[in-house]
């Protein structure tokens, strides 16, 4: 698919980082004078960026979700844009910034299921120690 699809401003490019247990989204906002895509999200080290496609897959897998969100694609890519250098925060991560700029609610799928596999050990180390004696 990826070899024929032409790539548009505000479609989704994700990359899985780490052995595919990672899901890095950015979303395309412009295009190199040679025609490879520019891509913009939101790193860890660096808040949000803008680099070309080529950088930012840097050989691993990726998938791309063609834009079909309520905003015009020039909006897309305007709202990625005015967020570059923005820190990250657990708060507002990649897959948060993804979502926010194609105008749709801001969640984090592995935020998620991070926090609920944090609060699973929790509950074990809590219920596995009660029955120690003082």
């Amino acid at each position: 698919m990826y070899e024929s699809y032409v790539l548009q401003l505000g479609d989704l490019v994700k990359v899985w980082i780490g052995d595919g247990i990672v899901v890095h989204p950015s979303v395309v906002t412009g295009f190199a004078v040679d025609g490879e895509a520019l891509v913009t999200s939101k790193t860890f080290h660096h808040g949000v960026i803008q680099q070309r496609l080529s950088q930012y897959l840097a050989g691993r897998y990726y998938e791309v979700e063609p834009y079909s969100g309520p905003l015009s694609r020039w909006q897309v890519a305007d709202r990625a844009l005015r967020r570059l250098g923005e820190p990250w925060s657990l708060s507002s991560n990649c897959e948060h910034f993804a979502a926010e700029v194609q105008g749709q609610r801001s969640s984090s799928p592995q935020l998620q299921r991070a926090v609920t596999a944090c609060a699973v050990i929790a509950l074990v180390c809590i219920v596995a120690g009660g029955g120690r004696a003082a």
